[in-house]
This record gives structure tokens, C-alpha cells and sequence, in this order.
């Protein structure tokens, strides 16, 4: 790949940004119990969010398309346990996890994977006057902070290519590196980074002499943010139940996307076992059998609302997933005269 090609003679000086300063010290703890159904730090401000972090569950999935020559689009039916009042074209936030081979392979490069599963403690450095990113956990392991918390796909912002050299031993690797981050290495920045997006994972892979420690890649990378997603029902019908519809997105390089091949993933399973118990003649009524847990919060409604009363035909166009909060306007559309209907839109 050209990316490890040294483009200037190493007689060159770059204009090269100062080192970030080092703030965050990771140490594995003897800590003996970790809050895995917490991993996110929920006392993080959630974007938008109007009510608090919810274990939905996946109770049911279903294909909406079919034909080779259409986007596959899946819908999930997910349980939220408690009654929550929300209106068709409201929206929900979904936190997802990064892709597990991904977080195996950095997890195996940084020299964790054997202590992957290990308790650490994540803390500023003393006699630095910095404080913590409010999204960290204080406490957790390496595979969490990796599946659940870092966008380890996320831009890769020159500081964070000026440090990775600092811990890169082979002289051409590191050079390259300094390149990327420095001002004479600005169109190539532009078109590794920005343009072809590569990741850090792509950056190790090619700068094999790099191994940075946990502590940068938690200095670096950004928050793993929550993908929001229409809700596709009706409070009307579907009580303490809501239902999303995505596509499988694909990056640029032919990836899948985060959130909508984790989605996927969980509709395969839900699937999969129904097939299971359809084939034994057994009759799956028990949701919490198939059930698999995304958390997820309602955001701020916006003012895409249907107005009341209704007194001329209304024309709704909804291009591929963009349907999604009509198919909950249309499941409301024959009650729109419920008190309960019209005391939310009021």
C-alpha cells in the first residue's frame, strides 16, 4: 500500500506540532467486580436525550425488502419495559459496539489481548492539569473500553498521528508518521485520512513497528456516540414496545457500518433461534428467550408532527428508511380523536 511511502528526502525538517501532552495513566486493579451492565458511564450527558439510558431488548426482527437489486432493510421490534410517552416521528439513540474482529485485532496489537477481560483503573496523571473525559468509565477492562466506549473508528486528528510516532521504533514507519502530522505533509493527511478514511487499526496494519498504550487511544479517540434511528410505531398500539427500521450501511472501503451491522447481528440471532424453535414445532412465546439487549434513550422531539385535526389528504414521502415515522403516523392515523393522542400533540 502507498500509504507507508516516504514522500519527502528525511533531509527535509517538517513543521511539526508539539507533542500532545500525556494526562490519562491506566493500571490494572484489583478490583474484583466491574458494572458490565453499566460499561457505558451513563452519567455521561446523552446527545439530545430526554429520558435515561434504557436495556431495551430485541423481542422480534423481521426483512422488509426483497430482490437483489434493493438495499436490504430490517425492522426490530424492541421491548422498553416501562410505558414512555413519544409521538410518530420521534426518535430514538442507540448506543452500539464497535465490530468485535476490529476490537480483537487492537486488542491483540496493543498487547492486551491476553488481559482483555482484566479490571483497570483510568485516571488522570498527577500534577497534570487536565480532568478526565466525562464519558470514561473510572473503572473497566480493555475489551469494554474498546467495544463500548471509544469510536476506534474515528478520525485520526494529527496530534494523535504526532504521538503514535513517539511510539513507533522503525525509522521509515516513524518518519511516515511525522509526515502525516506535519504542515508540508498536509495533502497526504488529506488523502489517507480524510478522504480514504483510514482508521487506526489501517495505521497499525501498515506501521507495524507502532504499538501505543491503552492510555493514548483514550487521550485520542473520540466517544463512541449513539446513532439515532426514527421510531417506526405507534404508542397507541405498541404500548411499552417500539420499533426501528434501518439499512446495512457500507463504508467507502467496504466496510460495514457500526451501528447497522451490530443491528443486523442482533436481528440475525433473534432470527436464527426462531428458525431453531420453528424446526423443533416449538412455539417461542417466551420474549425473553430470543431477547438481545440494545441500549438505547428517546432524543428531543422535533416539530416534524402531523397538525391537528386532519382536514385534507395528506401526502407523505418517505425515500428507503426515510418511511420509517410514517409507518407510525399511518398505525396512528385512525386515532388521531384519542385523548391520549391529542393531549401530546397539544
Amino acid at each position: 500500500m502507498e500509504f507507508s511511502k516516504l514522500i519527502f528526502e528525511p533531509t527535509v525538517d517538517l513543521k511539526l506540532p508539539p507533542v500532545p501532552v500525556s494526562f490519562i495513566e491506566v493500571v490494572f486493579s484489583d478490583v474484583q467486580k466491574i458494572d458490565l451492565d453499566d460499561p457505558l458511564c451513563t452519567s455521561a450527558p446523552l446527545p439530545f436525550g430526554i429520558s435515561p439510558l434504557i436495556q431495551s431488548e430485541v423481542v422480534s426482527g423481521r426483512l422488509l425488502t426483497r430482490g437483489d437489486d434493493v438495499k436490504e432493510t430490517f425492522e426490530l421490534s424492541l421491548d422498553i419495559k416501562e410505558q414512555f410517552s413519544y409521538l410518530p416521528g420521534d426518535s430514538v439513540g442507540v448506543f452500539p459496539q464497535n465490530p468485535l474482529a476490529e476490537v480483537n485485532q487492537l486488542l491483540k496489537r496493543l498487547g492486551l489481548d491476553e488481559q482483555k477481560n482484566a479490571p483497570i483503573e483510568i485516571t488522570v496523571k498527577k500534577g497534570v492539569k487536565k480532568k478526565l473525559p466525562i464519558y470514561l468509565p473510572l473503572v473497566s477492562t480493555p475489551k469494554i473500553i474498546l467495544e463500548s466506549v471509544l469510536e476506534i473508528r474515528g478520525i485520526l486528528k494529527k496530534g494523535f498521528l504526532r504521538s503514535l510516532a513517539e511510539y513507533t521504533t522503525e525509522y521509515k514507519e516513524k518518519r511516515r508518521l511525522l509526515e502525516l502530522s506535519s504542515i508540508e505533509g498536509a495533502a497526504e493527511y488529506d488523502k489517507y485520512i480524510l478522504q480514504q478514511g483510514l482508521t487506526l487499526s489501517d495505521v497499525l496494519t501498515e506501521i507495524p513497528s507502532c504499538v501505543p498504550p491503552l492510555s493514548l487511544l483514550l487521550e485520542h479517540l473520540p466517544r463512541l456516540m449513539p446513532r439515532a434511528y426514527s421510531i417506526a410505531s405507534s404508542p397507541l398500539s405498541c404500548g411499552k414496545r417500539i420499533n426501528i427500521v434501518f439499512n446495512l450501511v457500507v463504508t467507502p472501503r467496504g466496510r460495514m457500518g457500526v451501528c447497522s451491522s451490530w443491528l443486523k447481528n442482533k436481528f440475525e440471532d433473534v432470527d436464527d433461534l426462531s428458525k431453531k424453535f420453528e424446526k423443533m414445532g416449538v412455539q417461542d412465546s417466551s420474549p425473553t428467550r430470543t431477547s438481545k439487549t440494545i441500549p438505547l434513550f428517546f432524543r428531543k422531539p422535533s416539530n416534524f408532527r402531523i397538525p391537528t385535526p386532519i382536514d385534507a389528504p395528506l401526502i407523505l414521502i418517505g425515500p428507503g428508511t426515510g418511511v420509517a415515522p410514517f409507518i407510525g403516523k399511518s398505525i396512528s392515523s385512525s386515532s388521531f380523536t384519542n385523548p391520549f393522542y391529542e393531549s401530546k400533540v397539544n
